[in-house]
């Protein structure tokens, strides 16, 4: 059998069969004859008659069709014109034309002859749009010179939504070969790879409307969008929210150890090499090693292509992924277009379905039933889950009238909500109008949450207290704490302690301010303990709110059941070894070190306080450690902070520098931050002059002469040869500020200059400073730009280990 039988046989046709189980349509492809693909030549993309049939069934009048030839004619120019922009460009106005229709003239007799809009897709009716699949779909270049065939097209009523190509599993590099086709077919190569590509190539038109892109050998099916690089191709490895037993019912599976052994055994056929190739990396791979999603497939006897088709291409899912699940985002000033992964997929299924069957308490629940929490480890895209979440509901009639109250530390995500906000043609709270009544912070967002209206509300965490008080981070401001002694009845003296702004939110109460219970507020990370304290004064505020937390860290056994107390049960978990598993993570390794001048654990600490003034009274020493011995007075210490930072810049010339990575250094404070930096300069300049002072017969030596050398001088000797690098790295600092900082922190806390280090950070490293690259190694932040773990930096491990392997630490 030959690999083009091959390909069809085992990857091909079971895509399109499995696809007809669905709902879907299928028509063979003709590469000789445009007409038996429902087109007049093979320039054409769209298919024009199912359009205009689908556009007259699904824009009534009166339950009657209205549209006549001109209005159809006008509608399908709109969604196809001539443009010489690019394809992205183009994909983002023809996405916005799906999701909101386009305008033709109404009738004089009707709605005093304004302006109609037109619908090409009924994504409340699902039933109601037409779904075709087209293999072998060719497609003239534009310039009349060649052809492309994609393996396989979807159209939603003609318009072409999904491109397919497919690589029969016993050839070398299947899923390379079958994406870089993809980026072909869509003359995306130029744009990616722009020393390799400099001709057009592909036909743009065929992807003005595409909302996915698919590469699959059966075994290994993965997803992308339009403009992707080759990594961000991914598996979709769940088919929720039907599960994996329906789907295998679909497909006539009834064992998977059958359905495994007879696919082995046609491979073997192929031959050894190919089998190789197959077999140990994509198909015999241990399953007690992958996800539960994939566990439970392949316990269903279902391979990563049908899992795919089954979880993405399912008529419901797909115009669900079109219309709630795919944004827009601007990075580093280019457009790109995301669409949701399958953990953020089901979870939102499950979120939208627990707040519309959940019980409130007006129904009888002792607390409200509708929330919980969504644990997705970090770099799982909580903040586009949350983004996901809202448009989503605002498209549900049960759940499109509530209040949404997102209540984060992520700029980032405003301008994701704004945009959905503008797509339901709503806008975000606080708006410049809101601003300008010259409210103080708390008593506009106080006034904002005790309005009836179904808006998005966005919240910056200290936006919750009155920042007018210019109290936060590590401001200090004074308290009154009374603590209790261990005897009953007796108190001990009051004592004035020094807190931060953070650990003030959890002594001030807001008022009941909305009762409603139309009202969803959602917490990213909700394990940290200011944000359960923030929490609990949200729902004193909305007491009849219904509540989502977001997690990306592991929470730990005291924390979780805090956690699950405010917020619920769990609605949906993806783990840190899911998202290694998937690809979607690279594993994280961990390196406990320590630097002369650290106490190793409290209570050694303790026990030396207690020596150093034994002769002093209860109430004396409690005084004493109130005022003197705080844990920040320690971590900031100078000393300690050379030591380490000597210790870091080393452990990253002889580690991280020579793989051409940079560093990020989380300090316990802002002070300690700008110390950080002062130090780890000092440190390369010392670094350098040691590696200046080698004699040059050291470094004449041969390799396996160094090796036998004292650990110190090997290092210098091995470091020597990046010594242009190193004597130019830079630090920089990113800190928040206020206005009490020192003139010289201005640096660190500008907006403008921590976009700049931000950008910088994110060059290739280089000893010199260009478009592409930058000395910029190490950035040392306290507590912006971290992915989520909110671990106390600098403290002991023990009992989370887990949380300080996915964090840095400093």
């Amino acid at each position: 059998m030959s690999k083009i039988q091959w390909e069809y046989n085992l990857v091909e046709r079971p895509f399109c069969e499995q696809l007809q189980t669905m709902g879907w349509s299928w028509i063979e492809g003709d590469v000789d004859v445009a007409e038996l693909t429902e087109r007049e030549n093979f320039r054409e993309v769209l298919l024009k008659g199912r359009l205009a049939e689908a556009l007259r069934r699904i824009n009534l009048r009166d339950g009657q069709p209205w549209l006549d030839e001109a209005r159809i004619t006008k509608s399908i120019r709109d969604l196809s014109p001539p443009t010489v922009h690019r394809v992205m460009e183009v994909n983002q106005a023809a996405t916005e034309l799906l999701l909101k229709g386009t305008v033709v003239d109404g009738l004089p007799d009707w709605d005093n002859c304004r302006p109609q809009p037109i619908r090409y897709i009924d994504f409340e009716h699902p039933e109601k749009n037409d779904f075709l699949v087209v293999n072998q779909f060719k497609v003239e270049l534009t310039s009349g010179r060649g052809h492309v065939i994609p393996d396989a097209v979807l159209f939603i009523n003609g318009i072409p939504i999904v491109v397919a190509e497919f690589k029969s599993p016993g050839i070398e590099n299947p899923m390379h070969e079958a994406i870089n086709q993809l980026l072909r077919y869509s003359n995306q190569r130029r744009e990616l790879f722009p020393t390799l590509y400099t001709d057009n190539e592909g036909v743009e038109k065929l992807f003005h409307t595409n909302q996915l892109l698919i590469a699959s050998n059966f075994f290994e099916a993965r997803a992308a969008t339009i403009g992707a690089p080759p990594e961000a191709y991914l598996e979709w490895s769940d088919t929720s929210p039907v599960p994996m037993s329906t789907v295998a019912e679909e497909l006539g599976i009834i064992s998977a150890n059958d359905d495994l052994e007879e696919a082995k055994g046609e491979l073997l056929a192929v031959g050894p090499e190919q089998t190789e190739r197959v077999g140990t990396p994509l198909f015999f791979r241990h399953t007690e090693q992958r996800p539960e999603a994939l566990r439970s497939a392949h316990g269903a006897g279902l391979q990563s292509q049908q899992i795919l088709t089954a979880g993405m291409l399912r008529p419901v899912h797909l115009l669900d992924l079109i219309r709630n699940f795919t944004v827009f985002q601007q990075v580093d000033g280019k457009t790109r277009k995301v669409v949701a992964r399958y953990q953020q997929f089901r979870a939102i299924q499950k979120a939208t379905i627990r707040l519309q069957e959940g019980r409130t308490r007006s129904q009888g629940a002792e607390r409200d039933e509708r929330g919980g929490i969504i644990w997705h480890t970090q770099g799982s895209g909580k903040s586009l889950s949350m983004v996901f979440l809202v448009r989503k509901m605002r498209t549900l009639e049960r759940l499109k009238r509530y209040k949404i109250v997102t209540v984060t530390d992520r700029t980032d995500l405003e301008g994701q909500l704004r945009e959905t906000a503008r797509l339901s043609g709503e806008a975000v709270r606080p708006t410049d109008k809101d601003r300008s009544t010259r409210e103080s912070s708390t008593a506009l967002t106080q006034r904002i949450l005790s309005e009836t209206t179904p808006d998005i509300v966005f919240a910056m965490l200290q936006k919750y207290q009155d920042v007018d008080r210019q109290a936060k981070n590590d401001e200090k401001i004074a308290m009154t704490i009374v603590r209790k002694e261990k005897k009953p009845g007796k108190d001990e003296p009051v004592v004035e302690k020094e807190v931060t702004f953070e650990e003030s939110i959890r002594f001030e109460e807001f008022p009941v301010l909305n009762e409603s219970d139309e009202i969803l507020v959602l917490v990213d990370e909700a394990h940290r303990s200011h944000t359960r304290s923030l929490h609990r004064n949200l729902r004193r505020a909305l007491p009849n709110a219904a509540i989502i937390g977001f997690t990306g860290t592991p929470i730990l056994s005291k924390e979780k059941t805090e956690t699950r107390e405010i917020f619920g049960d769990f609605i949906d978990k993806y783990l840190l070894q899911d998202a290694e598993l998937d690809g979607a993570t690279v594993p994280i390794l961990y390196e406990g070190r320590t630097a002369d001048g650290l106490v190793k654990d409290a209570p050694s600490l303790d026990q030396l306080f207690e020596d150093m003034f034994r002769t002093y009274s209860e109430e004396e020493l409690a005084v004493i450690k109130a005022k003197y011995g705080t844990a920040g007075d320690i971590l900031e210490a100078p000393l300690l902070i050379e030591q380490k930072a000597k210790d870091m810049l080393r452990h990253y010339v002889g580690v991280v520098l020579p793989e051409g990575y940079k560093a990020q250094v989380v300090a316990t404070s802002r002070r300690a931050a700008i110390v950080y930096r002062e130090k780890l300069l000092a440190a390369r300049d010392e670094l350098v002059r040691d590696l200046e002072g080698i004699p040059a017969a050291t470094l004449a030596l041969p390799d396996h002469e160094i090796e036998l050398l004292d650990p110190q001088p090997r290092f210098l000797v091995r470091a020597h040869a990046l010594l242009p690098l190193i004597r130019g790295l830079d630090v920089a600092v990113v800190i928040s500020g206020n206005h009490n900082d020192p003139e010289s922190w201005w640096d660190w806390s500008n907006k403008e200059k921590q976009d700049e280090y931000t950008k910088r950070f994110k060059r290739k490293l280089a000893a010199e400073r260009t478009e592409k690259t930058d000395p910029l190694a190490m950035m040392v932040v306290n507590n912006m730009l971290l992915t989520g773990f909110d671990a106390a930096p600098t403290k002991p491990t023990r009992g989370c280990l887990i949380g300080a392997a996915s964090s840095t630490q400093a």
